[in-house]
C-alpha cells in the first residue's frame, strides 16, 4: 500500500489530474492484491487493466460512497459534539486543567473512522468483482465449463423432501 500511496502523491505532485486518476485507478490494489495474490507492479497493472473504459462508473460510485459515509459521519459529529460539550463541562467543572477531555474526542473520532473504511472498502470489492465479471467474464466461464457434469448431490433432510407437500 505504501507504493500505492507514493505512486499517487508523485501523480498529484505532477499535476492534480494524473493523481486524481491513479487514486480511482488504484483504489482496487487492495481488493485485487487479496484476491489475486499478485505482486505490486502486476496489482498495478492489473488495477490499470480493470479501470480502463469503467473510470467514470468507479469514480462515481467512490464518490458517492465517500458522500454517504461523510453524511453519516458528519452525523456522529454532530451527536459526539452535543455530548462532548457535557463532557467537557464536567471535566472542567474541577477547576483544574484536565487531559481526559481532547483524549475521549480523538478517541471517538478515531473509533469512528476505523468503523467507516470497512464500507469503502466493501463497495470497492463489488466494483472489483463486477469489473472483473465484466472484463474476464469468469462466471461465464464457470458455467461453461460446468456443461454437461451432472448436477451437484444434494443434500436430503429426513423431515422435509422437495416432493412433498408437508404438514398444514
Amino acid at each position: 500500500m505504501w507504493g500505492v500511496f507514493l505512486l499517487i502523491g508523485a501523480g498529484m505532485f505532477v499535476l492534480l489530474v494524473p493523481g486524481i486518476y491513479l487514486s480511482v485507478a488504484l483504489s482496487l490494489s487492495f481488493i485485487v492484491k487479496v484476491a489475486e495474490g499478485t505482486g505490486f507492479f502486476d496489482t498495478l497493472g492489473r488495477c490499470l487493466r480493470l479501470t480502463r473504459g469503467k473510470w467514470w462508473s468507479t469514480f462515481g460510485l467512490i464518490l458517492v460512497m465517500i458522500l454517504l459515509l461523510y453524511v453519516v459521519l458528519m452525523g456522529v459529529g454532530i451527536a459526539a459534539a452535543l455530548l462532548s460539550g457535557g463532557l467537557k463541562a464536567i471535566v472542567t467543572s474541577s477547576q483544574e486543567p484536565s487531559s481526559l477531555y481532547p483524549v475521549v474526542v480523538a478517541s471517538i473520532s478515531s473509533a469512528m473512522m476505523l468503523l467507516l473504511y470497512p464500507p469503502l472498502l466493501l463497495v470497492l470489492a463489488f466494483q472489483y468483482f463486477n469489473l472483473v465479471e465484466r472484463k474476464d467474464g469468469v462466471g461465464l466461464h464457470q458455467l461453461v465449463s460446468s456443461l454437461g457434469q451432472s448436477a451437484a448431490p444434494q443434500a436430503r433432510n429426513a423431515s422435509y423432501q422437495p416432493d412433498e407437500e408437508g404438514e398444514y
